[in-house]
């Protein structure tokens, strides 16, 4: 496909200049962008930002869209319960430094110790850290380790496991010198500012000297930053890019609350943030990734890896239509992966189970051949399409919305695109190694600037 004839990649060029716009229009009218939902324009699920990215492509055939996301997030205030800051009553408070990150239950030993799947750290190798932990789902741990603490929902059943948690009012900051009060009737920024609290009650018991988030360009992230800056200036705010960015990486607009240093896992990365994104090329940071690592290959050969946000009805069909194209012989025999976050969820296991059924009624496409066996079929957006490339698979992405999903030569210069039928790409990478350096898990602490044990 030629970059003339490639529409999607013009169109997206011209949704992150729209997207830059934006943001320095809001600031003109005295916005707080750090936080505001809109200013956080991740396309890859439905949220106030994609709504936003759709007016921007669309005009007002989008807002409808838009103003009901926005309506549903201020009932979610109107009903919301508060938060917890849950601690073990013998935890420690001599720490270096503060990392903000999300966790699931199963992220646990039975020791309330903690491992990070974004920094490929556990809470025990680095004892000076204070581990700020968002918890995704289920209930907190019985115990925790004493560099430990979690921030989650205000539940009876939370309550009930920690007798010792701190309530954090959802509505409002208490903390009066964590940040300003928030103007929006906004459950997202009420969460942001909620975080800002619960994170200015952790710097008054010790004193940080850096504060690292997996970022994503959050409002909540921002919300933190600002809260350490202004609790402390000589705080250092650093933020790690946790995976790749997405195809098309308007979530990343650099606005007020990103960190002093992004740390990112490949130099072409870099490009697209200092180039595209408005970050000025000398906060930003090209080092061995400290998630993906050469000597831990995941299980792409042969997979059909599901996004974690779908439109099954979609999936399914594209994924039949290009099953039934492929001539006998080509493919390996197909096994479906869930995203792991989505493990639990019934809709993602009947999709797998209908994935599996459609590949078995088509088995003359497939074969045992080694030679076919590096094929991946990867839907949605998702960082996976890049990792998988840079490992040397053979990629074919499936999209139900192009202009948000595809990647273009227009922001991934080191890419080329081939597309196969509507909505269906195969990609080559020109530069291995050029979005992603592989790294090495034990280098994660000094990669980091934090003390090991």
């Amino acid at each position: 496909m030629s970059e003339e004839a490639d529409t999607v990649g013009t169109l997206q060029a011209r949704l992150i200049l729209g997207a830059c716009e934006f943001t320095a229009e809001r600031i003109r009218r005295g916005r707080d962008v750090a936080f505001e939902p809109e200013c956080y324009m991740t396309a890859w699920a439905r949220t106030q930002g994609q709504a936003r990215l759709r007016r921007i492509a669309h005009g007002w055939r989008a807002e409808p869209s838009r103003l009901i996301l926005r309506t549903l997030d201020s009932l979610r205030w109107l009903r919301g319960t508060g938060y917890l800051l849950v601690a073990d009553p013998a935890s420690a408070t001599n720490f270096d430094n503060l990392i903000i990150s999300w966790a699931l239950p199963g992220d646990f030993d039975s020791q309330g110790g903690y491992s990070d799947r974004y920094f490929g750290l556990a809470a025990r190798d680095v004892p000076r850290t204070l581990w700020f932990l968002l918890l995704v789902d289920g209930s907190p741990p019985l115990k925790l380790a004493p560099n430990v603490r979690i921030f989650c929902r205000d539940t009876l059943d939370a309550r009930a496991r920690c007798a010792n948690a701190t309530p954090i009012r959802v509505q409002g900051v208490s903390a009066r010198d964590a940040l300003p009060r928030p103007r929006r009737c906004s459950s997202i920024v009420a969460h942001a500012h909620a975080v800002a609290e619960a994170i200015t009650i952790e710097l008054r018991r010790t004193t940080i000297r850096k504060v690292l988030v997996p970022y994503e360009g959050q409002p909540f992230q921002h919300a933190a930053f600002l809260a350490a800056k202004r609790h402390d200036p000589k705080i250092e705010t650093i933020g790690y890019m946790h995976a790749v960015l997405p195809a098309l990486p308007t979530d990343y607009v650099f606005r007020a609350g990103a960190p002093e240093r992004l740390l990112v896992n490949g130099t072409g990365q870099a490009e697209i943030l200092s180039g595209q994104l408005g970050w000025p090329a000398q906060n930003v940071q090209a080092i061995p990734s400290l998630r993906y690592a050469r000597d831990r290959e995941p299980a792409f050969a042969g997979r059909v890896l599901l996004p974690y946000a779908c439109d099954s009805e979609a999936i399914a069909v594209a994924f039949e239509a290009y099953v039934r194209a492929a001539p006998e012989g080509s493919m390996p025999r197909w096994e479906v992966r869930i995203h792991p976050v989505m493990a639990g969820d019934a809709r993602h296991r009947a999709l797998a189970q209908r994935l599996e059924a459609i590949a078995g009624r088509y088995a003359s496409r497939m074969c045992e051949d080694p030679e076919v066996a590096r094929q991946t079929v990867i839907f949605g957006a998702t960082a996976a399409v890049i990792e998988a490339l840079e490992r040397g698979f053979e990629v074919v992405h499936i999209c139900s919305v192009p202009l948000f999903e595809r990647h273009s030569t227009q922001i991934w210069t080191h890419l080329e695109v081939q597309e196969l039928a509507p909505g269906v790409y195969r990609y080559r990478l020109r530069v291995p190694g050029a979005y992603i350096t592989f790294g090495a898990p034990r280098e994660a602490a000094s990669l980091l600037g934090i003390d090991a044990a």
